[in-house]
């Protein structure tokens, strides 16, 4: 069934995509490890674009967010990535992920033979659908991103819930 895949060594440090390229793979972890991180232009200017603001903050965090270094999750070997945008349809990717380990091996799988994989198994795409959809509450749910139009922006926790002064 999966005909187009192709296998790709990284070092520490070297992305598998950044946020903003194209989403038209599905990748497999088949060893090392990998780190999630927010891409680094939506950092503070996220923060700022949608009411938040980095001045109290500690710099440190500031720093990390407006970098892109900021950890949203850790993917380790044999689990499977970049779903969330082929099944969401989006063009591009929303994270950027980088290899977390000195080294690290992927399998590539072109995201037109994910999505024909899909097709034809409604076992197949329910339980990638309920992984995206459990990812997407865990990013939420972290208090660090958001999607607001379709971009996913960084958010500043606060004790305060909505409508409080």
């Amino acid at each position: 069934m999966v005909s187009r895949q192709q296998h790709r060594a990284l070092e520490e440090g070297e992305p598998v995509f950044c946020a903003g390229d194209k989403a038209d793979k599905f990748y497999i972890l088949a060893s090392g490890s990998l780190v999630v991180v927010e891409p680094p232009a939506e950092g503070a200017a996220g923060l700022e674009a949608h009411g938040g603001d980095t001045a109290d903050a500690s710099p440190s965090l500031a720093s990390r967010r407006s970098s892109g270094n900021l950890p949203l999750g850790r993917i380790r070997a044999r689990e499977g990535f970049g779903e969330m945008a082929l099944l969401s349809k989006r063009e591009v990717r929303s994270k950027t992920v980088r290899c977390a380990s000195p080294r690290c091996e992927i399998v590539e799988i072109a995201g037109d033979d994910f999505c024909r994989l899909i097709a034809k198994s409604s076992v197949v795409r329910e339980s990638f659908e309920w992984l995206s959809e459990r990812r997407k509450r865990a990013n939420e749910s972290s208090g660090q991103t958001r999607v607001v139009r379709g971009q996913t922006v960084v958010r500043r926790r606060s004790s305060r819930e909505p409508g409080q002064s």
